[in-house]
């Protein structure tokens, strides 16, 4: 019950930082501060609360970067549903959880260019893309590998019980 409210909360703060202070410290390609940890703990038993947290925090994204409002929403919950379909129940291996995140991000780069295209009537430079591609598969890497851990260390104390 409390983990929705938490999850809202991570995501307007990942929201006030990726647009606000990333921009005043002028980087051009700020990683995915909204996706990444939402495809991170996306599972088929939470989709609801991830998806909605993916509609709020690309409706904040919108808000603050003056956008259209609606397009960045769209591209997260498409990315996060796409991500979450593929993670599938239970654990899932480091390199599993690295392929959702891949399609999920390469996902939202798809349709955050077409909506863009559609609705802005321009396409984003590609340089800055890559360079987040890659910033956010670095980050997302190691949250992946911290994710099996975890999974593994409750999977042994699960078992050392029984």
């Amino acid at each position: 019950m409390r983990t929705q409210p938490m999850l809202l909360v991570v995501v307007t703060i990942s929201a006030f930082l990726q647009v606000r202070l990333f921009d005043v410290w002028g980087v051009v390609s700020p990683p995915d501060l909204i996706l990444v940890p939402l495809l991170l703990v996306g599972s088929p038993s939470r989709r609801g609360r991830v998806l909605a947290a993916a509609l709020w925090g690309g409706f904040l994204v919108d808000l603050l970067t003056g956008r259209q409002l609606g397009v960045t929403s769209l591209a997260l919950v498409a990315a996060v549903f796409v991500g979450v379909a593929l993670r599938g129940e239970g654990g899932a291996s480091w390199l599993r959880r690295m392929a959702l995140i891949v399609t999920g991000v390469v996902v939202f780069d798809v349709v955050m260019r077409a909506l863009s295209g559609l609705f802005l009537g321009g396409a984003a430079d590609p340089g800055p893309q890559l360079l987040r591609l890659i910033v956010d598969v670095v980050g997302a890497s190691a949250g992946a590998l911290m994710g099996v851990r975890r999974r593994a260390g409750l999977e042994r104390r699960i078992s050392a019980r029984a």
